[in-house]
């Protein structure tokens, strides 16, 4: 195996004076935290008043700062309905930071952000009416509580936005 995917797979690689490399196996090394949660369900929200995003969520801990990624998949019943997209977390948060980037009508690149819990954040029109894709990007830094993060969403206009099952949400513990 080369040095490089020893690292990879969570070993320490020691080169000595004589060239000989020695390896030392450090278990759940290898990985950066990193955990995955999976929406299996769709989920509808016909009103402007931002609603779960049902699956995409997880228990924070309390004085932690986390590093987000969503890969949020969904429909709209028009391409004039366009989606927003915020987040919730555990109570008093220090840092609630988010952004989330799409494409609108005609593939023009839209984006929009918020910065506490629930915030409503509104986006231009749809790209297509299926197989919309919206990526979030957030930072959390709990305070002294924990609680869930909650990826939130609601239709910008009349309509529907169905979030769809296989949207992904990453994270990771960074302190």
């Amino acid at each position: 195996m080369t040095e490089k995917r020893l690292l990879r797979e969570g070993y320490k690689v020691d080169l000595t004076d004589g060239g000989e490399t020695t390896l030392h196996s450090h278990a759940g090394g290898g990985g950066d935290g990193e955990v995955a949660v999976v929406a299996t369900a769709d989920t509808a929200n016909a009103t402007t008043t931002l609603a779960n995003a049902v699956g995409l969520a997880f228990s924070a801990l309390a004085n932690s700062t986390y590093i987000i990624d969503g890969f949020i998949v969904w429909s709209t019943t028009a391409t004039t309905v366009g989606i927003k997209l915020s987040a919730t977390g555990p109570t008093t948060p220090t840092i609630m930071a988010g952004r989330y980037s799409l494409d609108a009508a005609n593939s023009t690149p839209d984006s929009s952000s918020f910065n506490a819990n629930d915030v409503v954040v509104t986006t231009a029109a749809s790209p297509f009416t299926a197989g919309c894709l919206a990526e979030l990007h957030c930072v959390l830094k709990t305070g002294a509580n924990a609680g869930t993060f909650q990826v939130r969403f609601a239709a910008e206009t009349t309509g529907t936005i169905t979030i769809k099952a296989g949207s992904v949400l990453r994270y990771r513990k960074v302190a």
